[in-house]
């Protein structure tokens, strides 16, 4: 296993985030979001999956904030957003598929990206952990 920092970690952790955020809600309707409500699966099974998602996202959400802190949260938030609002006019105004909706959810899965990211980078540099250690 390489603990290397690359472009292809980079990848990975922009296509993991992005995976974790719209799979619990995106606006085509294939996501957790509308499974839990219009699917006919039992109760348990709805739970498990829940339960599962709640405790991705709080892990992943510990992380970020652990190694970002929440000014670097604010701070990545208003750069994503600022990026996000240069480049909005140049969209066709048709391609804007659930609108505001897309663009928070796509904040989302970048910051978790960056913050999953530059824990790696703090990690190789300093040798800190962002996890709990349990004994």
């Amino acid at each position: 296993m390489t603990t290397r920092f690359d472009w292809r970690g980079v990848v990975a952790r922009l296509l993991f985030s992005f995976f974790a955020v719209f799979a619990v809600y995106n606006p085509s309707g294939h996501s957790w979001w509308h499974w839990f409500w219009l699917a006919e699966a039992g109760a348990w099974t709805k739970l498990a999956v829940t339960l599962l998602l709640v405790g991705l996202h709080g892990f992943i959400w510990t992380t970020v904030v652990g190694v970002l802190k929440w000014r670097g949260v604010v701070l990545v938030l208003a750069t994503l957003f600022a990026g996000y609002m240069a480049l909005a006019p140049l969209v066709p105004a048709g391609a804007q598929m659930g609108g505001g909706r897309l663009m928070l959810l796509s904040l989302l899965a970048l910051l978790y990206a960056a913050g999953l990211s530059y824990s790696h980078i703090h990690h190789r540099l300093a040798g800190v952990s962002h996890v709990e250690k349990v004994h």
